[in-house]
């Protein structure tokens, strides 16, 4: 069983709509896995192995409104997510400090997403493609230092799922990195959108992993009260 690692005397989460802001984290990889299908399947000749997410959030993406109140939803219901994070995890430190950097990364990527999106393919780079990386980097060394707090949490096996995560993430991020100039010169990026895809993917995957086992570790203290 993998509890979360406490003082004996920290105290259980007391408001009774914790669960419902726990489950907030499996709703969010839902809705962005559909916005990512609906705003491509509308975007017509968008090619998801070929092109990236952030395409589809671009300046000139047709899909680009239907995105922003999508992913706009995504971003509140991790935001709701890392406070249910914050009140499950008592007096765990680390743990708590994922729920705040899951505040801090949804906050940066809708910023980023709202204010600095990056231009289409072909059109000439602005101050916002200049902004739109820096933020993106930032923001994976947030979603880092999230796996690593809430994975100090519990015991082995989340340790090494969480390990493993880190691992394609790294590795998926400095793969997709190999794309950015070829995306800037409106070159062809023959797989960017499947190597994005797989480093977006495995971290929410990952958030809901989390979700799951706080929702069951809370469930086994309410039994044991």
């Amino acid at each position: 069983m993998n509890m979360i690692r406490s003082s004996p005397a920290a105290p259980a989460a007391k408001p009774s709509c914790v669960p419902v802001l726990l489950a907030c984290g499996i709703v969010s990889l839902l809705v962005y896995l559909a916005g990512d299908v609906i705003a491509g399947m509308s975007w017509q000749g968008y090619a998801f192995a070929s092109q990236a997410v952030s395409e589809l959030t671009a300046l000139e993406s047709p899909a680009r409104p239907l995105l922003l109140v999508l992913f706009s939803l995504y971003s509140l219901l991790v935001v709701a997510f890392g406070a249910g994070v914050i009140a499950a995890a008592a007096s765990t430190r680390s743990l708590r400090s994922a729920g705040i950097l899951l505040i801090v990364y949804s906050l940066m990527g809708w910023v980023t997403m709202t204010y600095f999106p990056m231009h289409s393919r072909g059109v000439v780079a602005a101050t916002s493609d200049i902004m739109h990386p820096i933020l993106t980097y930032a923001n994976v060394i947030v979603i880092l230092a999230i796996v690593g707090f809430a994975a100090a949490a519990f015991g082995r096996p989340f340790r090494l799922y969480s390990l493993a995560t880190v691992l394609i993430l790294i590795g998926c991020g400095l793969w997709t990195g190999q794309d950015v100039s070829a995306l800037k010169g409106n070159l062809a990026t023959p797989i960017l959108g499947i190597k994005e895809r797989i480093l977006i993917y495995g971290f929410l995957l990952w958030v809901s992993v989390l979700a799951v086992m706080l929702l069951r570790t809370k469930r086994e203290r309410s039994k044991m009260q």
